[in-house]
């Protein structure tokens, strides 16, 4: 489990940039809009981890 732990806390920032960089050329990767519900599920999951650990 830490070590998934791990993984998800420094993906999430990593896939931040990716998305916003792809985000903004919308037209040219139709399949960032796919992808943006499962990357509010990651960013929600990373939120999560945070706050179990400031715990």
């Amino acid at each position: 489990m830490a070590q998934l732990t791990t993984w998800i806390k420094f993906l999430t920032p990593v896939l931040t940039l990716g998305m916003m960089v792809f985000y903004l050329d919308r037209e040219k990767y139709p399949v960032v809009d796919k992808l943006i519900p499962y990357y509010f599920a990651l960013v929600f999951i990373y939120t999560l981890l945070i706050a179990i650990e400031a715990i």
